[in-house]
């Protein structure tokens, strides 16, 4: 047999996240990841996980998130995309508790375990990104790795110090750690020698194709020099006189929007 010989390994992943839905309103890394890997040919168990905070029975929305998890926990094991299953473990989210944790894990290994069986998976590598479920982390047989993403301890509605304490025990029980920022990655580093640096990146071709010029180029390939030729495009875009600052993200609680507010009016 001549030339090179490639050999082609598709893997499995298990991943704990948020909900799979969120991935067409709010789309995060985490949703990016699990795409690309389908993409690449792995096959990948989306697991939607929960328990961050003792929800309120008084408000409507905590309610409905409830009721919407019921609801797509009766439905079992779900293809949401080529490659992608989805399932949704019904867990008691106090996560102040050592022992509702404790019966949480139990849960998750247990929906876990079935769902493996029935997709064939084989040694699927876990990918955790919430901080509440180490004990999951703890007794995976496999390969474990925690993608550390936020400072959950900085998150107003979490319990700051559970938090902390939570996502160290997370980076010990993981074979690799991966964090989006050089100071996340700090962090991680005390707890886990296998820690890397994996920063965030964007789906280029997404953001290009919606910022063409005339001549068919996008404002990235083009640069600020055209910027007036945008100006110009009066009847397709209205933008204000003077310098412009553009934002792309989710403007949430972990933005200064003061910040925002007051670069808008100099």
């Amino acid at each position: 047999m001549g030339g090179n010989l490639f050999l082609l390994v598709f893997m499995d992943f298990v991943i704990i996240a948020n909900a799979w839905s969120a991935s067409i309103d709010n789309p995060t890394s985490k949703h990016q990841i699990a795409l690309e890997l389908a993409r690449q040919g792995h096959r990948v168990l989306w697991i939607e996980g929960a328990g961050m905070r003792r929800p309120s029975l008084g408000s409507s929305s905590d309610r409905s998130r409830i009721l919407h998890k019921i609801s797509r926990a009766i439905k079992g094991i779900e293809k949401v995309s080529n490659g992608v299953w989805r399932i949704a473990p019904v867990i008691c989210p106090i996560p102040s508790s050592g022992l509702v944790r404790g019966i949480n894990d139990a849960i998750y290994r247990s929906v876990i375990s079935s769902a493996v069986t029935k997709l064939g998976f084989v040694d699927p590598i876990l990918v955790n990104f919430l901080p509440t479920v180490p004990g999951v982390l703890a007794k995976w047989r496999d390969f474990r790795i925690y993608y550390c993403v936020d400072r959950w301890d900085a998150f107003g509605m979490y319990d700051s110090n559970l938090m902390a304490e939570l996502d160290q025990e997370c980076c010990r029980n993981a074979d690799m750690v991966i964090a989006s920022s050089t100071v996340l990655v700090e962090r991680c580093l005390k707890f886990n020698s296998n820690a890397h640096l994996v920063t965030h990146g964007v789906d280029y071709e997404h953001f290009a194709s919606s910022l063409k010029l005339s001549a068919g180029r996008s404002i990235l390939e083009a640069g600020v020099s055209e910027k007036s030729e945008i100006r110009n495009r009066k009847s397709e875009i209205s933008l204000p006189a003077g310098r412009i600052v553009g934002f792309i993200g989710l403007v949430s609680e972990w933005v200064d929007q003061d910040l925002l507010v007051k670069l808008a009016e100099e």
